[in-house]
């Protein structure tokens, strides 16, 4: 759902619904994780990109294409 409104433009919802996600305690997976950078990238929101940048590190995703 978050990448759904991530790719139509959406990008408030997009990471509205993902501080849903985190605040139910659902554990974000890389899709997720990618299209709320997406998000914070088109609304050119640096605080919000770092948020995310941070988790992504605490959660030792690896974004690495094999």
């Amino acid at each position: 759902m978050i990448d759904g409104y991530a790719q139509i433009g959406k990008s408030e919802e997009a990471f509205a619904t993902f501080l849903k996600m985190l605040d139910g305690g659902v554990e974000p997976t890389r899709v997720a994780m990618m299209a709320a950078l997406h998000a914070c990238a088109d609304l050119s929101d640096l605080e919000r990109g770092r948020f995310v940048h941070k988790l992504v590190i605490q959660k030792k995703l690896d974004f690495e294409v094999p």
